[in-house]
């Protein structure tokens, strides 16, 4: 149980450090990298949260 919560900490890490990167993306003028960054960073969350649900479901 520690290591899915510790993995999913280093997810939370990584989704914050592309949301701040699209955001300073998006304010330089790169408005579809800034949403590329967006969409990788929803899915870096929501997939691996997705599956736990799923296994959870079983």
């Amino acid at each position: 149980m520690i290591t899915i919560i510790l993995g999913l900490l280093i997810l939370l890490v990584a989704t914050i450090k592309l949301v701040n990167y699209a955001r300073w993306s998006g304010k330089q003028g790169n408005l579809r990298g800034a949403l590329g960054l967006y969409l990788l960073a929803i899915l870096t969350i929501g997939t691996p949260v997705g599956v736990y649900v799923l296994n959870m479901l079983r």
